[in-house]
């Protein structure tokens, strides 16, 4: 599920707009390795295990934008 906020959320930078699509790709992977690596990734997966309801999962999954990600789990 968090792997999908942050997929949502580098796909909405704008630098990564102007690469070409090979670049892009690579820049998102690094963008996400370099999140996934933060001490606050893993203290917000562990909370997210034990705190997030089935529903709450589902709708996240489900959401275009970050904005709507984050209103399934508010």
């Amino acid at each position: 599920m968090l792997d999908k906020y942050l997929d949502l959320t580098i796909a909405g930078e704008p630098e990564l707009a102007d690469l070409p699509p090979e670049q892009a790709h690579a820049a998102r992977e690094m963008k996400r390795a370099l999140r996934k690596a933060e001490p606050s990734y893993a203290r917000v997966e562990s909370q997210c295990e034990a705190e997030i309801k089935k529903s709450e999962y589902r709708c996240a999954m489900k959401s275009p934008t970050p904005e709507t990600w984050q209103a399934c789990i508010d």
